[in-house]
């Protein structure tokens, strides 16, 4: 595998896809993966990625779907895909403003979680104090 490339997980029942950018050597995906190369001259990784995880693909993926123990998808069903090619400049802020989505969802866990630590800890000062 190589940075830029998007693995998508064609076995199973969440066929979801992400951009790899990390550059590590060696890197091989196991069977349960397609490593997809976009031609970066005209897709954006990150964009493709983004694509394949949006509800239009993921119901064109869930319903060329073989298999009922293990669900999984031909190679085929993706190479015949029609994807949505925008300018390089919209992907990129596609891929920008989903990016930000993440970071955003990330944080509000975060707070969520240290609001939580705050409450409780509260709550347990407070019952120590009552009895």
């Amino acid at each position: 595998m190589e940075k830029g490339d998007v693995l998508f997980i064609a076995k199973g029942s969440n066929n979801y896809s992400l951009e790899f950018n990390l550059n590590l050597p060696n890197v091989i995906a196991s069977s349960a993966f397609f490593v997809l190369r976009p031609d970066i001259a005209t897709v954006a990784p990150g964009y493709l990625a983004w694509y394949l995880n949006q509800v239009d693909a993921q119901r064109y993926i869930k319903q060329n779907t073989a298999g009922t123990y293990i669900p999984n998808i031909n190679i085929g069903t993706v190479e015949n895909m029609l994807v949505e090619i925008p300018s390089l400049e919209v992907q990129k802020k596609i891929v920008a403003i989903d990016q930000l989505r993440k970071r955003e969802r990330l944080l509000n866990e975060e707070i969520t979680k240290k609001h939580d630590i705050v409450v409780n800890a509260a709550l347990s000062q407070l019952l120590k104090r009552g009895k």
